[in-house]
């Protein structure tokens, strides 16, 4: 978005640059033989998905991940040809819109894998699968017993069904539970094979497991936090960069004595005279708001931590240490996160809260207006 045209100080700034760095240095660790998934879902994470499709596809990306059809037809408008996959649910009332699209469907049970078949045939296409198996997450999936393997090897005699990958996902609980997973996934497969069902396309890492256990990568990879430079990796390591900065303004100052409170129910009260600077951002925007009396903003390399209750539209800093802020508020950038020292990043806003740093990005609400560079 041009500044120009900016209709608000509170912006998400996104470096595409990085954000593709970020999927080289990817590319680097594990090679050329194995694929890459770009997991754009949620928004890319809260950072934009129709503009950051391009800058993967142009990064060499082999499929795009979504989570919903809505998202895999943004997808496809933005590029004809790219491969989209659907991680989990699609409603069959819906499959028509999945042929029609080009789009990769994941199954995980008999009667979804009949009905996309006909929908299939109906429109003489031949639809792409990947299929899901539940190998402990319990979440999506077929579980690993011998009726699932009568189904898969049902749908693999399919007319006009694909079947071009099989898939699980790790809980990530600890080495043993992952190799147990590893185990059945193998096993799994194994099975599939010897029933005359093979795939081309085998895939078990999220971005985590890509980088912290190398033998999980199998066929593909499929990154998200990775790609945005969200490193919650353990064991291994790549030099991935956040490719995000949220920042704002301060709307108002207020000289406050000390006993005074700030915001809602006066959860905090001032223990000496204070300068306050209210910022145009709250949980409207996506700022967590058990944030409130927690954390810090920054301006200048000062930390300005939050006072009183974040409402949702507003949240309030303690500027009063920061030099001539009272003359120059209005020209100075906040900064909620970034990667820089002395600012909070996602992982200090996500500690602070109680969540994950994947939370706090998905968060931030379409009316912040994203810049992209």
């Amino acid at each position: 978005m041009d500044e120009h045209k900016s209709l608000r100080d509170t912006k998400l700034y996104v470096d595409l640059e990085k954000f593709q760095t970020n999927i080289h240095l990817i590319r680097k660790l594990i090679g050329d033989r194995t694929r890459i998934m770009a997991v754009l879902k949620a928004n890319a994470y809260g950072h934009g998905l129709t503009e950051l499709v391009k800058p993967a596809v142009l990064a060499g990306v082999s499929y795009i991940g979504v989570a919903t059809l809505a998202e895999a037809i943004t997808v496809r408008e933005c590029d004809e040809s790219v491969p989209i996959l659907i991680l989990g649910y699609t409603p069959e009332h819906l499959f028509d819109a999945v042929v029609e699209n080009n789009i990769t469907q994941t199954i995980f049970d008999l009667d979804s894998a009949k009905k996309l078949d006909q929908v299939s045939s109906m429109k003489n296409r031949k639809t792409k699968v990947h299929i899901k198996v539940d190998t402990g997450l319990h979440r999506l999936g077929f579980s690993d017993m011998n009726q699932s393997l009568e189904d898969i090897s049902a749908i693999n005699k399919m007319k006009n069904l694909n079947i071009e990958g099989i898939f699980s996902h790790l809980a990530l609980t600890d080495d043993e539970s992952n190799e147990v997973q590893f185990s059945r996934f193998n096993n799994f497969v194994q099975a599939l094979k010897e029933r005359g069902c093979d795939f081309k396309i085998k895939h078990l890492a999220d971005s985590i497991a890509t980088v912290d256990y190398p033998k999980y990568r199998l066929d593909m990879v499929r990154v998200g936090a990775l790609i945005y430079g969200v490193r919650g990796f353990h064991k291994g390591n790549v030099e991935v960069e956040l490719i995000s900065s949220l920042k704002t303004k301060i709307a108002q100052i207020h000289q406050i004595s000390k006993g005074e409170g700030v915001s809602y129910d006066y959860t905090w009260k001032a223990e000496r005279s204070s300068i306050i600077g209210t910022i145009p951002i709250g949980y409207g925007d996506g700022i967590p708001r058990n944030l409130s009396n927690k954390g810090y903003a920054s301006i200048n390399g000062w930390k300005c931590p939050y006072v009183g209750l974040i409402n949702m539209d507003y949240a309030m800093i303690d500027i009063t240490e920061v030099p001539g802020i009272a003359k120059t508020y209005k020209d100075k950038d906040v900064i909620i996160y970034d990667d820089s020292d002395s600012t909070m990043d996602i992982s200090d806003i996500s500690k602070i809260t109680g969540t994950n740093k994947n939370d706090i990005l998905c968060r931030i609400t379409p009316r912040v207006e994203r810049v992209y560079f």
